[in-house]
């Protein structure tokens, strides 16, 4: 079968010859004498196009193309009139008419012509297929949206989403910064294990520090049995910390030395145990002002930044819609240069952040590397120190 067609004619011999002629070339055709039945008809069925007599009483086959467009604007419709004037053709185009054919009428120009107009639609079909598919694999997870700063976080999460480099998200309170992590993990190449959350907020010091590394048995009052860290929970998958920022400093220094030895020791325990995971951080705070402030240590800062994305809420959002985290994210000079401008306005060393910072370059510019992207050297920051209001650039370095 070549396609559903509906013919529109209110003669209705002209409707029984298309029926039959049109059928024998392989078409399966429906016929109304008057618009009101065959809008109904294209509202109760499925066609892929129309035929349309232009002179009918009422409603006419331009009214009637125009109806069609308005309501179902993939069927293309075939005008036939006979008045076969340049002003007929121009009408009906304006109309929405794909094409246009004359009285006296040739059956195989009509079914060339609704061939052509068949194909036509099809393959608009067919592209609206691949732009949604296209649209389905730029997007992460949870995370809604299509605007162009949609677009530009898709793309940084899927260049970071490969790497086991640490990730920082970074935006005020309710822009989706779980979302980005769960997202991140389930397009990476960890996805097949453990995504562990813990908030270092919600939990005192000495519980959090025994959330994170573990514990032995008999290491403190009631603890009847060793039981797992969180690290050690997550082996093969990802942990999401979730306000690193609000970390005191006693666990920082705790955290970073397990980050950098890749082990663990329980509390109370002799012996350290080994641990792999992506690590993923999320904070609502300035960290590089906490870092200026003593409030947040710089090595762990560094440590935990291989790569940054900065969620922000949205201006406006209408009752009852899910938060959307919309991102403006800049990718700014490398971690040592960062450092150096930083560290100039203070008086101190400009070495110091580049000596802390050296394995940091080394493994941003291997996650660049193998996220295939320009930004060999890029390091993406929060820029706090700009106006909320003002749009990062998206650039190469």
């Amino acid at each position: 079968m070549k396609g559903r067609v509906l013919v529109v004619d209110d003669d209705a011999s002209m409707c029984d010859m298309l029926v039959s002629d049109l059928g024998e070339l392989g078409f399966e055709v429906k016929a109304r004498t008057a618009a009101p039945a065959a809008l109904e008809a294209l509202v109760a069925s499925e066609f892929d196009a129309v035929v349309a007599d232009l002179n009918m009483p009422g409603m006419s086959g331009l009214e009637l193309c125009e109806r069609i467009v308005a309501s179902r604007p993939d069927v293309p419709v075939i005008v036939i009139t006979a008045f076969g004037s340049i002003q007929t053709a121009i009408a009906a185009i304006r109309s929405g008419a794909y094409d246009f054919v004359t009285k006296p009428l040739e059956v195989d120009a009509l079914a060339l012509a609704l061939e052509r107009a068949i194909q036509h639609r099809a393959l608009r079909e067919e592209v609206r297929r691949l732009r949604q598919v296209v649209e389905e694999t730029r997007r992460f997870g949870a995370l809604l949206g299509t605007s162009p700063a949609m677009r530009r976080v898709y793309e940084l999460l899927d260049r970071i989403a490969d790497s086991n480099a640490s990730v920082l998200i970074a935006g005020e309170t309710g822009t989706g910064k779980e979302l980005v992590a769960r997202a991140l993990h389930e397009r990476g190449r960890r996805k097949a294990g453990p995504f562990v959350a813990v908030d270092c907020v919600s939990l005192p010091e000495p519980l959090l520090e025994s959330e994170l590394f573990g514990h032995a048995r008999g290491a403190f009052t009631d603890a009847h049995a060793a039981r797992k860290g969180l690290f050690v929970q997550a082996n093969g998958g990802a942990l999401f910390l979730d306000e690193i920022g609000d970390l005191p400093l006693a666990l920082q220094a705790k955290l970073l030395r397990a980050l950098q030895t890749r082990c663990v020791r329980p509390v109370g325990a002799n012996e350290e145990v080994p641990f792999d995971v992506n690590l993923i951080a999320a904070t609502n705070r300035d960290l590089e002002s906490a870092v200026e402030e003593g409030r947040f240590r710089e090595d762990l800062y560094f440590r935990s930044t291989s790569s940054t994305a900065t969620p922000r809420k949205p201006a406006s959002a209408s009752p009852g819609s899910r938060p959307r985290p919309r991102s403006a994210c800049s990718p700014m000079s490398g971690p040592a240069t960062c450092a150096s401008s930083r560290t100039a306005s203070s008086g101190r060393s400009p070495s110091r952040g580049t000596r802390r910072s050296a394995s940091t370059i080394s493994r941003r510019r291997s996650a660049a590397s193998s996220a295939r992207t320009c930004w060999s050297r890029a390091t993406i920051r929060p820029s706090w120190r700009r106006s909320r209001r003002s749009s990062a650039a998206t650039s190469c370095v």
